[in-house]
């Protein structure tokens, strides 16, 4: 399940919604480019995510059993009750999506003094920043820790001089966190919230 790989609305609106279940972030459907200009097709576009002091550190996550198990529960501690919500919940499905992400994705495993607290992926992409698959374990949501992380990786964006796109969705309460952060609405799907953040640092060169 890679979230960033849409469908074509054109007239597969049927298949975006089964592979929406996934609910993840668009990225299992092929955003249509005359709406959206975007593109998710690629390969990973892995980038250097530095560690951020005094107790936060992003470590490329390594395919074994128990990072990728950490990955899954991770997003289906976060995620899962959006997903359910809309579309209930299948074991098998969400997994084989997840799988399917993994391979697809650059994902980082986010530790807290040492312990892994969450996953982000970060797409690093000649035009802009894709930020995404970010999930932070319920005991670690509530504490400033994700608002941290996003300024964190804002800042990275800008020090590339590039725009960061996510999306989410339309029924998830995440949405507070990016707008307040500076990210608007550039599109949607029936399913998503296409969202960019300009950058902020060319913007200050321009004027």
């Amino acid at each position: 399940m890679d979230l960033h790989s849409i469908c074509n609305f054109g007239g597969m609106e049927q298949v975006a919604q089964s592979i929406w279940r996934d609910v993840t972030c668009l990225e299992v459907v092929d955003w249509k480019t005359e709406v959206t200009g975007w593109s998710l097709k690629g390969s990973l576009h892995a980038m250097n995510v530095p560690d951020l002091p005094p107790d936060l550190k992003f470590r490329m996550l390594t395919p074994t059993n128990a990072e990728v198990e950490f990955s899954f529960q991770a997003k289906k501690q976060a995620l899962g009750p959006h997903i359910i919500r809309q579309w209930g919940w299948d074991e098998k499905f969400q997994r084989e999506v997840h799988d399917q992400r993994l391979r697809e994705k650059p994902f980082y495993q986010i530790e807290l003094n040492g312990q892994p607290i969450g996953t982000i992926s970060l797409q690093l992409r000649p035009e802009f920043l894709r930020f995404g698959e970010f999930y932070l374990l319920d005991s670690f949501r509530g504490l400033g820790i994700g608002s941290r992380i996003l300024a964190h990786c804002l800042q990275l964006a800008d020090d590339e001089v590039l725009p960061v796109r996510l999306e989410y969705l339309l029924w998830n309460p995440v949405g507070s966190l990016y707008r307040r952060n500076g990210f608007v609405e550039v599109g949607r799907t029936s399913t998503h919230f296409l969202m960019e953040r300009p950058n902020r640092r060319g913007s200050a060169i321009d004027a």
